[in-house]
């Protein structure tokens, strides 16, 4: 079968995409437990962001590329995206809960106050 057809295409990337989110969610799942240290978990996550990041990024790439060669042919819209950017999101979102929550961690010894 050949995917020169738009829909097969859109299926096809579809399919890579939700494949890509289901293994950076178990990734994930093995990696980040309650008592993982934020500053581990920042590291998980931004791997796995990374990891998620560089295949939007070659689509984008060999999209721009297939456009040059054959404007009469083009891809489809980023839509085929949209389960892998939510995500993406949450995964953000968990790393901005992470960092704040290393940056908590090194407050662990201060002292406010004056003399007592």
């Amino acid at each position: 079968r050949a995917y020169h057809s738009s829909t097969r295409l859109s299926n096809l990337l579809c399919l890579v995409s939700n494949a890509v989110a289901a293994k950076g969610r178990a990734h994930l799942n093995s990696t980040l437990h309650a008592t993982t240290p934020p500053t581990e978990a920042a590291a998980a996550l931004g791997s796995t962001l990374r990891a998620c990041g560089t295949l939007k990024a070659l689509y984008f790439e060999y999209r721009s590329a297939a456009f040059e060669e054959r404007p009469d042919r083009p891809w489809p819209t980023p839509q085929v995206f949209r389960p892998l950017d939510m995500f993406l999101e949450r995964c953000h979102d968990q790393l901005h809960v992470s960092r704040t929550a290393a940056q908590y961690e090194t407050l662990h010894g201060v002292e406010l106050g004056g003399q007592s």
